[in-house]
């Protein structure tokens, strides 16, 4: 019987990092069954807080360098929308671009 044992240590994994590719709205699970006039809603209510902070005032991870001002827009459009899930679904299509989130490009588990 022959036993090859290495003593290398096995290769470190890469450091954590945000990754986004660009998807479709068609990719991602239940868009065309999820109770989208709940997400708007929960939408506006975070749209309060932008409210708040100044236009230069830095929102998410700084990487994606959006600020306040860049939620504006979004925001009023989101207010003028319709609460129902057709309304919805058009307002998500037409102001934000799905991306598939990772780390490293691993999807996996997230």
């Amino acid at each position: 019987m022959l036993l090859v044992v290495s003593c290398a240590a096995p290769p470190k994994p890469p450091a954590p990092k945000l990754t986004l590719v660009s998807a479709r709205f068609s990719d991602l699970p239940g868009w065309n069954s999820d109770n989208s006039a709940a997400a708007l809603a929960a939408f506006v209510k975070s749209c309060a807080e932008f409210d708040h902070r100044p236009d230069t005032a830095a929102v998410g991870p700084t990487t994606l360098g959006m600020t306040a001002a860049a939620w504006r827009k979004p925001c009023a459009a989101a207010r003028a929308t319709p609460g129902t899930d057709p309304a919805a679904r058009a307002f998500f299509m037409t102001q934000f671009t799905p991306y598939l989130a990772g780390n490293n490009q691993d999807t996996d588990g997230l």
